[in-house]
């Protein structure tokens, strides 16, 4: 398992470099999905663990 850490510190270069994907206020720990406007609160103490992928067809990464 990554640490929380890590994972948040992963999350928040992932969102800079993709800002018309996701916007995150790590402050308050709340992502904004851009093309939806939904937001998500994160607690993370409760995130057991991240993985980093690549879209077998854009080849862009994403986070899960």
């Amino acid at each position: 398992m990554n640490s929380v850490a890590e994972a948040r510190s992963r999350v928040r270069q992932w969102s800079e470099l993709h800002p018309t994907a996701v916007l995150y206020d790590d402050d308050a720990a709340v992502f904004l999905d851009v093309a939806s406007g939904k937001s998500l609160r994160v607690a993370w103490i409760d995130v057991a663990g991240f993985e980093e992928k690549i879209h077998p067809e854009s080849g862009e990464s994403y986070l899960v």
